[in-house]
């Protein structure tokens, strides 16, 4: 049976007691039995400090909405916020702090921000001296297949800070290995492991119910919905929010629904994957309350389907093409606040798009043809660098 990082108490006692211990978490933070890390710590440790990344300790914030500091109601412990005018965990959220814990599930995916939660406070804990403890998780998408094209200095920002692909393979155990070695050597970093986990188990290999790591992200599956539409948060065609399908539904007012959906089931690159015309209306987000036509992806097989990055290009490149009076991409500042998820920090020079993608391929109609080389190249560069990085 697969037993997580959070289980592990044999070594977990060993690293923590009679520590002042910083646990940073959500409500994805729970073991096997969906019993809350945080509550078994403050039995068995001293817990003195919580840290919350996006969408705040119970996962109720919608992206990119800033979250406050609290208290955790069961517990009574202060809740420091990482997402809200501090991403990184000052000095003196660190004062009562002698080793802080990372238990936090990820998507596998590199826009997402708890990847760069976890760095920051690998930073402020390398900065002030404190012990760095990731207590490992699943990666829910696999430990083998690596997609998408690695992200350019550049296009730094919260949603992606490191020069990875899109999907990484990599749990977030080694994903942190990964970054000690290469950007923070001084960091007294230990991986609690999984037992019984391999690179092959997808989510639903593993046997484990799935919590929702953020409010549009309800079920397992929707991380490959994610994977390939998450692409229009950088423009102005609905990716689904709003609606019980969040990144499954994609449209606009001025898409016709057929036209668009003959298309793409004439030019699609996978026999995985079919779309089928539709409309829908969102109740928040793109078009809030206005009528939407466009398609809802279907995935056939999800352990078959692979180049999700570059499905959703294939859709992005067809409503642009069909639509060029209409389809924009979202401009830095004012326009990225339509989002959504709109990255907050260093970002505000570049088109939220190359922030997604990590480059400027889109915004220069680069070809299919071309994205997908390069990203062959990415891939496979990537794919044997992580090697050194595997634990399992």
């Amino acid at each position: 049976m697969l037993k997580l990082g959070n289980e592990q108490y044999v070594l977990l006692d060993k690293l923590l007691k009679n520590k002042r211990v910083g646990l940073i978490t959500n409500q994805t933070g729970v073991n096997s039995q969906l019993e809350r890390t945080i509550d078994i710590f403050s039995v068995r440790y001293n817990l003195t400090a919580l840290f919350a990344p996006e969408h705040g300790l119970y996962g109720v914030s919608q992206a990119g909405e800033m979250v406050a500091s609290t208290l955790d109601s069961r517990t009574e412990i202060m809740v420091f916020s990482l997402y809200g005018k501090q991403k990184k965990p000052t000095k003196d959220m660190l004062e009562h702090v002698e080793v802080l814990v990372f238990d936090i599930q990820d998507v596998g995916l590199r826009f997402y921000t708890y990847l760069y939660t976890m760095t920051l406070a690998m930073e402020a804990a390398t900065q002030e001296k404190k012990e760095f403890v990731v207590l490992d998780r699943p990666n829910p998408l696999g430990g083998n297949i690596v997609d998408g094209s690695i992200l350019e200095s550049t296009y730094k920002s919260f949603i992606g800070m490191y020069p990875i692909p899109q999907q990484y393979g990599l749990t977030i155990g080694e994903f942190a290995q990964w970054v000690q070695v290469k950007y923070m050597k001084n960091l007294a970093l230990t991986i609690v492991p999984m037992s019984n986990w391999n690179r092959d188990m997808i989510w639903s290999d593993t046997g484990l119910p799935w919590v929702m790591t953020s409010p549009n992200l309800p079920s397992f599956f929707s991380l490959f919905y994610y994977a390939i539409s998450a692409v229009f948060e950088g423009t102005n065609v609905s990716e689904g929010r709003g609606t019980t399908k969040p990144f499954a539904l994609i449209g606009a007012p001025w898409i016709n629904s057929h036209q668009l959906g003959d298309e793409l089931n004439k030019i699609k690159t996978s026999k995985y994957i079919r779309y089928r015309p539709l409309a829908f209306r969102p109740t928040f987000s793109k078009y809030c309350n206005e009528v939407c036509y466009g398609v809802e992806i279907h995935i056939l097989n999800y352990a078959q389907l692979t180049e999700l990055t570059l499905i959703g290009f294939e859709i992005l490149y067809t409503i642009k093409e069909l639509y060029p009076d209409f389809f924009k991409f979202l401009k830095p500042s004012s326009d990225t606040d339509e989002m959504g998820s709109s990255p907050i920090g260093f970002e505000k020079l570049h088109h939220s798009i190359s922030l997604l993608t990590g480059s400027d391929a889109l915004i220069h109609n680069v070809s299919l043809h071309d994205i997908k080389n390069s990203m062959v190249h990415d891939t496979t560069r990537f794919s044997k660098e992580k090697e050194e990085f595997h634990l399992y």
